[in-house]
């Protein structure tokens, strides 16, 4: 049976926000609502995300520490490995996501139609975080190259292989 949560708008405002007006909690794209951080994504423009095209997550502590490797067709869950589980899994268990506080299901990653990744916190005991602000249980925000994500206190960086920094001006 196919998935169409794709197709639900996100409309919820982020918590602590910084005495923004309720237009700029959003950003349109191609006719659906997604969640935005603003004053963190704002930094850099939202990335398209392709299907096939590789991520990475790292964590910051140094340059020589694990990294998982992967792609979103549809949609991922980051978690730990279960018995129970029937969805394709990113293991953060070589992050040592257990001792973390990283829940089995505890977020999901989505390609939306219009080609933009969005992150879903599950319901996890100990939260999702893009750049230090807390998500919403089952809302979903929009990801872009370079984020720092927080699962419970597992902190990583996720980074779109593709897109080069460019240090050339014009």
């Amino acid at each position: 049976m196919d998935d169409h949560r794709e197709d639900f708008p996100v409309t919820a405002p982020l918590n602590n926000r910084h005495q923004q007006h309720q237009d700029e909690l959003f950003t349109l794209l191609d006719s659906r609502l997604y969640l935005d951080v603003p004053g963190i994504n704002t930094h850099h423009p939202v990335a398209t995300y392709l299907e096939g095209t590789p991520l990475v997550l790292t964590t910051d502590k140094d340059k020589t520490s694990a990294f998982v490797r992967f792609s979103v067709a549809h949609h991922l869950v980051l978690g730990r490995p279960s018995p129970s589980a029937h969805a394709e899994l990113v293991d953060l268990s070589v992050f040592e996501g257990y001792r973390y506080g990283v829940s089995r299901q505890h977020a999901m990653l989505w390609r939306s139609a219009d080609d933009v990744l969005l992150i879903e916190d599950l319901g996890s005991r100990n939260g999702t975080f893009i750049d230090g602000q807390r998500l919403q249980p089952l809302k979903r925000y929009m990801l872009n190259h370079d984020d720092r994500l927080q699962l419970g206190e597992l902190f990583l960086r996720l980074r779109f292989e593709s897109v080069r920094a460019d240090t050339t001006s014009v």
